[in-house]
């Protein structure tokens, strides 16, 4: 998902961060179709149980016959079903938000830096021959620095570098 940098490589071209722009947010919006999807099968099975278990569980518990066994099931099934909701939210979390995090972070990494990142980075260059070479690299392609590419380049620098920018 996204594209990974590397400071030794070539940097991307301008097509393919547009490309993988593009193929992010074309995931993205399916993403978003899934997941009001799985809201709405988790609802629909929440109330359709819990209709269920109040029309047929009132008709048990009316009856005064009824075997004790089966009135504690009814009387049961309203926290069973909160273990069952608890359980598809743990599921809606794992196949859509984590996904979602990934995405949003993937997206970010692919956006222009800011101008006082510009300036940043432009110091580090000047400290580093490696990161220098690489902005001009990008600078020939005649694009701006991403944020991935600058995170990058903080994973290079020493700490000190960069914590004193």
């Amino acid at each position: 998902m996204g594209i990974t940098f590397d400071i030794h490589g070539t940097p991307p071209t301008v097509a393919e961060i547009a490309a993988a722009r593009e193929q992010l947010l074309r995931d993205k919006i399916a993403l978003e179709r899934r997941d009001w999807k799985v809201f709405a099968g988790i609802m629909a099975v929440f109330v359709l149980s819990m209709a269920i278990a109040l029309t047929g569980g009132r008709a048990i518990l009316v009856d005064q016959n009824s075997p004790t066994m089966i009135t504690a099931i009814v009387y049961g099934f309203p926290y069973a079903m909160i273990f069952v909701f608890g359980l598809s939210i743990s599921f809606r979390h794992r196949k859509i938000e984590e996904p979602k995090k990934i995405m949003a972070m993937a997206l970010a990494a692919l956006e222009n830096l800011a101008p006082e990142d510009l300036v940043t980075v432009a110091a580090w260059g000047q400290q580093d021959t490696i990161i220098a070479r690489y902005q001009s690299s990008v600078a020939a392609q005649g694009r701006a620095l991403v944020r991935g590419e600058m995170e990058m380049m903080e994973q290079l620098l020493p700490v000190a570098d960069t914590v004193e920018d």
